[in-house]
Formats: C-alpha cells, sequence, structure tokens
C-alpha cells in the first residue's frame, strides 16, 4: 500500500523537526569539547542553517531516485514494446498472445 500525501508530509515534517533538535542538542555538547562554545541564539541560527541544507539535500536525493526509477520502467516497458512487437503482437504485449 503506497503512502498518501497527507501522511508522507506529516513524516517529512516529523523528520525535519526531530533533524533540528538532534542538531541543536548535538551543537551544545560537542562544540564545547572543542574549545568553541557558542550562544544559545548562535546554535539556533546554525541548526537552521544545517536543517536547511538537509532538507535539500533530502529533495535532491529523493528526485533522483525517482527519475532513476522511471528511466528504468521506461526501459523496460519499451523493451516489452519491441518484444511484443516482434512477436506479431500489435498491442506491445510481450507476451505471445496465440
Amino acid at each position: 500500500m503506497s503512502q498518501t500525501k497527507t501522511h508522507s508530509a506529516v513524516e517529512a515534517a516529523a523528520n525535519v523537526v526531530i533533524g533540528y533538535g538532534v542538531s541543536l542538542v548535538a551543537n551544545a555538547t560537542i562544540l564545547p569539547l572543542f574549545g568553541l562554545a557558542i550562544s544559545m541564539s548562535d546554535n539556533i541560527s546554525i541548526g537552521a542553517i544545517y536543517t536547511s541544507i538537509s532538507i535539500a539535500r533530502s529533495y535532491c536525493v529523493r528526485r533522483a531516485f525517482n527519475k532513476l526509477h522511471n528511466c528504468r520502467s521506461l526501459a523496460y516497458n519499451t523493451r516489452n514494446v519491441i518484444t511484443g512487437a516482434l512477436h506479431g503482437n500489435v498491442d506491445g504485449n510481450s507476451s505471445r498472445g496465440i
């Protein structure tokens, strides 16, 4: 069963909110270990920047995989039409249809 658009949007929003929270905690915990103490406002800004980058990256990866899937589907369908035509089927079905 495929996911509804609403469910996809809720999942994506939850992913962003959780990622942003993890970023805030990670910055507040890890940066001081390296001698980089930052204010909460700087932490919020840095988290927002990295969250924006993450959203853009996720979108690009998703679109690339969708394009790859569509190209493979097109190649598969084209191969079936050619095979069907070679077997004398005018509808492009690759089965012999005897």
